[in-house]
């Protein structure tokens, strides 16, 4: 039986182009919601649900510097810069921290999962907010759809 993560990651793939960002300081920290994400990535192949998916990830050290990190713009820059993406249009599926960079670089955005009461400000709104991966993608391609129309 396919996760909803997996099926989310297969809609959005088979709907157009999807690129996963992935910031390996903070991946063993995840959330209890996102346990369904992670035992997904944890299966390395997904039955092929990430076959033609890009992935890019921080390149940098946890505690070290950079703004690759969510809600730094540095992985979504990247992600435009070497895969010649528009972002117009686009959408970004996460976390607080990928919400608030996704609205910084003009993203339309979907959480998953509960948001998290920040002590340094308030917590950013989504667009969207899904139960799991699997709404996200139902309610980006639905959105799509009907922009499309």
């Amino acid at each position: 039986m396919r996760s909803n993560a997996e099926e989310g990651l297969r809609r959005l793939r088979d709907g157009g182009r999807v690129v996963v960002l992935v910031d390996p300081a903070v991946r063993d920290q995840l959330l209890a919601h996102q346990a369904d994400v992670r035992a997904a990535f944890a299966r390395r192949n997904l039955r092929g649900a990430l076959a033609k998916i890009a992935i890019l990830s921080c390149r940098h050290r946890p505690g070290e510097p950079c703004d690759c990190r969510k809600p730094g713009l540095g992985l979504i820059e990247r992600a435009r810069d070497e895969l010649a993406l528009d972002l117009d249009g686009g959408f970004i599926v996460g976390g607080d921290a990928d919400i608030a960079a996704g609205r910084e670089a003009g993203l339309r955005t979907v959480r998953v999962g509960p948001a998290v009461v920040a002590p340094a400000g308030p917590t950013p709104t989504a667009d969207y907010d899904a139960r799991d991966l699997l709404d996200a993608a139902n309610w980006i391609l639905l959105t799509e759809a009907l922009t499309a129309a």
